[in-house]
């Protein structure tokens, strides 16, 4: 797992630019849509790409689908709230990195109310008493301080990704006190059970979505492409997202 998380590291800043960090009023990565069509890694892509969509037929599409109509949608709203819950610490980092102290306390109390009061998170008191829900992540973080995404790349099984991303799920991964804990105790099983159900659980809820758009797409590939791009460049006030091209909206789910 090091010498994997090294290797994206080192690659990453041998791709990105020297990169200065942004004050608050010029944090967002900016739109280049010529960047949407930039694709250097597109002969390993496609490949990969095409396997993903024969493991989402057998695997994850179907199991999207059972998820979505034999779970009560009352269910899947305590099982969302309760893997949202624990990884409201890392929010909390990254507001932190962002400079947002007010987001640093708001992330604090959601943790603490929805923990203590919510039964461990499995109910959003937070929300409810005024503290709605936001998400940050170093990969956010990283755009924040205006370091651009990097080429496209499709990893096998979890798909579109950059090097910012990946970057910034290493570093959430070693920061994340859960992950911490679970190591430190031998129960690496449940944190590897916790991230299986994360994904898992946001591929239902995108599964509409990503039909819609595989069946009304020329080029599902192209299409995926671009869309991720422009989501991952989108601007986000609190959960909303605001696309660069208002074309994307039909598609959309906020993260």
């Amino acid at each position: 797992m090091r010498i994997f998380f090294a290797l994206f590291l080192l690659s990453f800043f041998a791709w990105s630019p020297c990169v200065e960090a942004k004050d608050s009023t010029a944090t967002q990565a900016s739109y280049d849509e010529d960047d949407l069509d930039s694709d250097p890694l597109e002969f390993m892509n496609r490949p990969v790409f095409e396997f993903n969509r024969v493991v989402d037929g057998i695997l994850i599409d179907p199991f999207a689908a059972m998820y979505k109509s034999a779970v009560p949608i009352v269910a899947q709203n305590r099982v969302t709230n309760f893997l949202d819950n624990l990884v409201e610490p890392i929010t909390m980092v990254n507001d932190s990195l962002q400079a947002k102290p007010d987001k640093v306390v708001e992330s604090f109390c959601r943790f603490l109310l929805n923990t203590v009061f919510g039964v461990l998170g499995l109910f959003d008191v937070a929300e409810k008493l005024g503290l709605p829900a936001h998400k940050e992540s170093f990969n956010t973080t990283l755009k924040y301080w205006g370091v651009p995404q990097g080429p496209y790349i499709v990893l096998p099984v979890l798909g579109p990704a950059s090097p910012r991303f990946i970057l910034g799920l290493g570093v959430d991964y070693f920061t994340d006190p859960f992950n911490y804990y679970m190591i430190q105790n031998n129960e690496t099983g449940l944190m590897y059970t916790r991230t299986v159900a994360r994904f898992m659980i946001t591929r239902a809820d995108m599964v509409d979505d990503i039909k819609n758009f595989r069946e009304t797409s020329i080029d599902f590939y192209a299409a995926m492409r671009s869309f991720y791009k422009q989501y991952m460049n989108a601007n986000r006030e609190g959960d909303t997202v605001q696309y660069n091209s208002p074309s994307l909206k039909e598609f959309m789910f906020d993260d």
